[in-house]
């Protein structure tokens, strides 16, 4: 996933919330079966996208 520094933002959420968005994030990456297309027509990124993104939440979340 490429990442535009000039649209990135840091945000700061309890651990509490960041597991949510992890599970959530894990069950649309692994849990339901979405078609791609579709997957990117719904969250705006590819599968492989957010599931890089899922990795890099689980490896913040690890460092609390």
């Amino acid at each position: 996933m490429k990442e535009n520094v000039t649209n990135s933002k840091n945000i700061k959420i309890s651990y509490s919330s960041g597991r949510v968005l992890a599970q959530a994030l894990n069950e649309v990456c692994h849990g339901v079966n979405i078609p791609e297309a579709e997957f990117e027509l719904r969250l705006g990124v590819s599968k492989s996208e957010a599931v890089q993104i899922l990795d890099e939440l689980i490896s913040q979340l690890e460092q609390k």
